[in-house]
């Protein structure tokens, strides 16, 4: 059997998928004991970063996931009684999503586990090393929003 010779750009985007897909295993199995998931947990983060909370499409947007998937998480969210869903005031047609009073202790358990993933995984690789990874990804995003 001939030894087959993949091409870098083939490999590169294997390998992206496999650190998604390790990365976000890991951030599960970190998050888990803790009673959250990495789906909830960038949920929480990102309606944490407005002030005012965020409409519910926006949120699927950001999170880049189907508003149908949201409504579902977040569903399990309100019952939890982490975030609380209400009209927008600018709209009433679109819904605003806050995160509660009780979330907030819960949020900084979770995101102290991301934090400590984050620098075990990292650890080895110098300044230098992450700050060009990140700018090429940052580049092929940019070049994948562009493309038709």
């Amino acid at each position: 059997m001939k030894n087959l010779i993949v091409p870098a750009q083939d490999r590169f985007g294997i390998t992206v998928g496999s650190v998604h897909r390790a990365w976000h295993a890991k951030l599960n199995s970190r998050l888990r004991p803790l009673g959250g998931s990495s789906a909830k947990f960038l949920a929480m983060l990102r309606i944490s970063e407005s002030k005012n909370g965020l409409v519910q499409r926006d949120l699927a947007s950001v999170l880049t996931i189907e508003e149908s998937t949201l409504t579902r998480l977040l569903d399990r969210m309100e019952a939890d009684g982490l975030v609380r869903r209400m009209p927008s005031s600018q709209d009433r047609r679109e819904i605003c999503v806050t995160l509660t009073p009780a979330a907030r202790p819960i949020l900084k358990k979770l995101r102290a586990a991301a934090l400590k993933l984050h620098s075990e995984a990292l650890e080895p690789f110098n300044d230098a090393e992450l700050r060009s990874a990140t700018e090429l990804l940052a580049k092929v995003t940019a070049r994948l929003e562009q493309l038709p």
